[in-house]
């Protein structure tokens, strides 16, 4: 709808009861010169404050309140918004709900597509490391491989098959936990440091001698 709607008021809109008038004298013969030109602007009162419609020489007419004349599309678009070049349209008041549609549901898209990805590459990378039975930081540190420079070894963890390797990642036993949840934590006693015999005691005056 924003692409096919037509926001357009001046040549297309030949049904609206709009001033069109001449800025040009009539083409006659009487040779007459006094004829006078109506003002090229007008003033319109819309919620008492006055606005000023100026004239359209292409469309002939005066243009409404918040009308513009396109540039591209050489026509005068009510509350004229933009010329959008995407859907190859202008936006005024006949489609700009629709423009506003059209590009929220991008945003929600492009945001949709945004996720998928990021989730696409991190399953995919996680997938490979359960597979190959390797940790995030032994695949980047290539702890097994040649990608620092080094020589290529063997994972001495991988169970040389990808479902062993699956349950052992996934399904193996869990170890039990070393923290002991219950227990009591023993505050550490802090011995006072021994004062040197050759060191002043507090307060003591050192010796002058």
């Amino acid at each position: 709808q924003a692409a096919v709607a037509s926001p357009w008021l001046g040549l297309l809109a030949l049904g609206l009861d709009i001033p069109r008038l001449s800025l040009f004298p009539p083409s006659d013969n009487t040779g007459s010169s006094t004829y006078r030109p109506p003002p090229r602007t007008r003033e319109v009162m819309i919620n008492g404050q006055m606005v000023k419609l100026k004239y359209c020489f292409t469309c002939k007419m005066f243009r409404p309140p918040r009308t513009s004349h396109c540039s591209v599309c050489d026509n005068c678009v009510e509350r004229f918004d933009h010329h959008c070049p995407w859907v190859g349209n202008c936006v005024g008041r006949r489609n700009y709900r629709f423009f506003y549609a059209f590009i929220l549901s991008l945003s929600f898209l492009t945001a949709f597509i945004f996720a998928c990805v990021v989730t696409h590459l991190t399953l995919r990378f996680h997938t490979y490391l359960v597979a190959s039975n390797l940790t995030t930081n032994e695949d980047i540190k290539g702890s097994w491989s040649s990608k620092r420079g080094g020589e290529a070894s063997v994972n001495p963890y991988s169970h040389k098959s990808i479902i062993t390797n699956c349950c052992a990642v996934l399904c193996g036993p869990l170890p039990p936990s070393l923290i002991d949840r219950r227990g009591f934590v023993q505050s550490d006693t802090v011995l006072p440091s021994p004062i040197r015999s050759d060191e002043p005691a507090c307060g003591a005056k050192p010796d002058a001698s």
